[in-house]
């Protein structure tokens, strides 16, 4: 412990707070102590209770916190509003230094709002649950405790508090979000595990070209001392033969067991860990950045400041170095070399060295493609601050023209600065023209159907009576045009832009039409449904998405106008289903998602308090039991996506199709029965109701009264005859007999 940590101990245990300030206030303004021991001293203070004491003084180094790193500033603001809960500008503070982080994540407004992250009394609580909450979001990887694998979360759904994951040994699995927490950890993108399932032909890479490294990351998979049967096990048959694994560890054995950053326990049973120091670290940051080339060593250095502590980061000096000089000779896109000018400004120390960041701009054909190919938000404030400054005169026509083509995180920038202008009345001109030409500014267009859908127009008041079901029925036609003209262009600009207007009509989880639709009549869902159904401009897969999703907010959608089952065939991919048949599949999915899954995982929690999972029956039951659930609700849920409704209303009483009522004469036992066509859901026979699947449903479909047929049943051939057609009321459907 240093000799400062010493003294304000000493001080803290004798309650001389005066000295204790003393001695903080008398550090800071000698620049004795570096910022890594101010910030254990505050967190030393928090553990004593003293945490108020500390953070008056410890606010002072705010200045000094700015000019860190991303994770040094994060650990500063973490632990200074933990200090000093009821200060709210920190608060707001590390809030952005979240957004800095996790920003680009779908659920960090979420995240930030169920953490109370802004009025938790708790500051400590809250980060923690916070930093739980966003490590489960679409695109991360986690790993199940109980077997089910590694897992990337596909999808959240906010409403029903669940995640779409999938695992190795359980594809698109549904898990409630607080359970997550408990039942699986997250993993990096690069973790052992996640490379096994995902990219494998990477680890066998490794395994030829830098064996060390490849040690490395599974010895990362344990936080204790790994056998070298475990390495083995992890090893053999998907990364190493198993008939090659004795000659490759005889070949690497004495590498590894020389490399410094590698320990091996001593003893009969070999076991491997990973060292810590800065010779570990910078053979680690050494083997990271090797062979990489201007953009991809840009993005593992942003990565290296982040990781790195405050004592390892001298080791990125000569690699910052190496970037300067790949940025000075040219190297790298424009794009790209805009980013590493402003990521060295940031972090590299060499300011003076580095080139005018208003030349790198003025490579760019068209401003707004500087700033939009800008992912983080404090690099695009930069930007938009050295247009300003070197285009003062001409700054009011190049700000109306980045905001038409600029993204979502550019545009919010440039909209406050243009209200901090008095400008905002300006906006609704733009709207106007924008609707008249949107091939001219998409992205803009696709923020008018936001605005639209959410009611935040009040500086727009042309959006007044204008419905965002029609703007997005508009952009669906806009993307089909876009698209159009993508096949005849070689801009690859152009290509992006388009890639991020699909991306927000149709990628998960379809926030944008979910709003829409919640705003929405089933006439306008049926019309936004037509124009997704002709579409070119989505994929297969996307438009099917886009059209279950459709389904599912508005079922009666497809129904509304000319009924689709008087057409002579019927869409085999498609589950028919009056409402009666329908609310009974819904019922039973919502049982399973609300009262037999929460019983079934109190039941495991129950079960896992009895002891030894192994010989615990209960426990395994109650795992198949959820497992069972689980499979059903997934079942019942695809079903659901594919269900169109029958409205027996509509039904066409020249031939037999779905919604009427068939009256059938069996010659070979003279006698009559009456019954309802509709779909499996609907009911049986003895109900007086047949499927338009069942045999006899096959047969007669789109027959007319007098039609004879033959139909094969189990009994055997059966000789029948249409006698009538009538409309099916739903009360009162028996079977009829004469």
């Amino acid at each position: 412990m240093s000799e400062f940590l010493k003294a304000l101990d000493h001080a803290a245990r004798q309650s001389n707070w005066d000295d204790y300030e003393e001695l903080w206030l008398d550090a800071i303004e000698k620049e004795t102590v570096p910022f890594p021991e101010f910030l254990q001293a505050a967190q030393r203070a928090l553990s004593m209770n003293a945490g108020d004491r500390a953070g008056k003084v410890f606010e002072l180094l705010g200045p000094q916190a700015g000019a860190l790193g991303h994770k040094a500033r994060r650990a500063f603001y973490e632990t200074l509003v933990q200090c000093l809960p009821k200060q709210r500008p920190h608060r707001i503070s590390l809030i952005d230094v979240y957004q800095e982080e996790y920003g680009e994540i779908e659920g960090f407004e979420a995240c930030v709002k169920s953490a109370e992250l802004k009025e938790s009394k708790e500051p400590k609580e809250a980060i923690e649950l916070f930093q739980r909450m966003i490590n489960y979001q679409p695109g991360c990887f986690i790993h199940h405790k109980s077997g089910w694998g590694v897992g990337e979360i596909l999808s959240i759904d906010p409403v029903e508090g669940a995640a779409m994951i999938d695992f190795e040994e359980k594809p698109d699995h549904r898990v409630l979000l607080e359970a997550l927490p408990d039942i699986a950890k997250p993993l990096p993108a690069q973790h052992f595990l996640v490379l096994s399932w995902r990219q494998p032909e990477e680890l066998r890479r490794l395994a030829q070209e830098d064996p060390i490294e490849l040690l490395r990351r599974v010895l990362a998979t344990a936080d204790r001392p790994v056998p070298l049967s475990r390495i083995r096990e992890l090893l053999t048959g998907s990364v190493i033969p198993s008939s090659d694994w004795s000659k490759w560890w005889a070949r690497q054995r004495n590498a590894i067991k020389q490399d410094p950053s590698i320990g091996v326990s001593g003893g009969r049973s070999s076991e491997f860990f990973l060292l810590d120091g800065p010779e570990a670290v910078a053979k680690s940051v050494e083997r990271r950045l090797s062979g990489l080339d201007f953009k991809q060593r840009l993005r593992v250095l942003r990565e290296l400041v982040d990781e790195l502590s405050l004592d390892d980061r001298p080791t990125l000096q000569p690699h910052l170095e190496k970037l300067l000089s790949d940025l000075l000779r040219g190297d790298g896109a424009a794009e790209i070399r805009l980013e590493a000018l402003l990521f060295l400004r940031r972090e590299g120390g060499i300011v003076e060295e580095l080139p005018d960041v208003a030349d790198l701009i003025g490579e760019h054909d068209r401003l707004a493609d500087a700033l939009n190919t800008l992912t983080r938000q404090e690099d695009q404030k930069e930007i938009i601050e050295q247009i300003r400054s070197h285009h003062p005169d001409e700054w009011p026509d190049l700000h109306i023209e980045l905001l038409l083509t600029a993204d979502d995180g550019p545009r919010e920038i440039l909209l406050q600065l243009l209200e901090d202008a008095g400008r905002s009345a300006e906006l609704d001109a733009l709207a106007i023209e924008v609707r008249r030409v949107p091939m001219n500014a998409p992205m803009f267009f696709l923020w008018l159907v936001r605005c639209a859908a959410s009611g935040g127009h009040k500086n727009i008041p042309s959006l007044e009576g204008i419905t965002s079901a029609e703007l997005f029925r508009q952009s669906i036609s806009l993307l089909d045009r876009l698209s159009l003209h993508l096949e005849t262009s070689r801009d690859t600009t152009a290509e992006i832009r388009v890639k991020r207007f699909r991306h927000h009509l149709s990628g998960k989880p379809l926030n944008l039409l979910q709003r829409v639709l919640e705003n929405s009549g089933v006439h306008a869902a049926r019309n936004i449904y037509i124009g997704v159904q002709a579409s070119r401009g989505f994929s297969s897969g996307a438009q099917q998405r886009v059209l279950a999703a459709i389904l599912r907010a508005h079922p009666g959608a497809l129904a509304v106008g000319k009924q689709t089952s008087t057409k002579a065939t019927l869409d085999e991919n498609v589950i028919y289903a009056t409402d009666r048949g329908l609310q009974v599949k819904r019922a039973e999915l919502e049982e399973i998602r609300n009262e037999k899954l929460p019983a079934i995982f109190k039941a495991i929690g129950d079960a896992a308090a009895l002891g030894d999972l192994s010989e615990n029956a209960e426990f395994t039951s109650a795992i198949e039991e959820r497992e069972n659930l689980n499979r059903r609700a997934l079942e019942l849920q695809s079903q659901l996506d594919r269900a169109q409704r029958i409205d027996p209303s509509e039904a066409n009483l020249e031939a037999a199709n779905l919604g009427v009522r068939v009256t059938l004469f069996n010659r070979d036992t003279d006698e009559q029965n009456s019954y309802a066509l509709l779909g499996p859901w609907d009911g049986s026979p003895d109900e007086g109701v047949i499927s338009y699947l069942s045999p006899i449903g096959q047969a007669v479909w789109q027959r007319k009264p007098g039609e004879e047929f033959e139909v094969e049943l189990p009994s055997g051939t059966v000789r029948m005859r249409l006698e009538a057609i009538s409309r099916y009321e739903t009360e009162g459907a028996g079977a009829k007999r004469s």
